[in-house]
């Protein structure tokens, strides 16, 4: 329903599996995307020198042209580096137009999902 009205989705499921693959879901995610550099490919991939947060400047750029869903399901498994980038996204929302829909089917409470909840300013 969102692509019907003109959002790009990017969609990522998190696996017990992919636990300990640095930036696995943020991969998932970044990789139909158009627009992503070259390094921050190679960082996402593990083939790059290390990159803080990478894909996320080239995300909200995009975002402020075109209305942006990321939907992620079973965050209970993100990886810790998936967390970190999670966290500076949300606290950086307001400047883009994205919805980040998160899910989990697991052992952790919504209270306790791995994403620090939006400060408010």
């Amino acid at each position: 329903m969102a692509e019907d009205q003109g959002f790009r989705v990017l969609r990522a499921k998190a696996t017990p599996g992919e636990r300990d693959v640095r930036y696995g879901v943020v991969g998932q995610l970044l990789a139909p995307m158009d627009g992503l550099t070259d390094g921050s490919m190679k960082a996402l991939t593990g083939q790059g020198p290390e990159s803080r947060l990478p894909g996320l400047t080239e995300l909200l750029r995009t975002a402020r042209e075109r209305p942006t869903l990321l939907a992620v399901d079973d965050v209970e498994w993100l990886d810790p580096a998936s967390v970190r980038w999670f966290g500076a996204l949300i606290r950086r929302l307001p400047d883009a137009l994205i919805v980040l829909l998160l899910s989990g089917t697991g052992r952790s409470a919504p209270a306790r999902a791995p994403c620090p909840p939006r400060r408010s300013r």
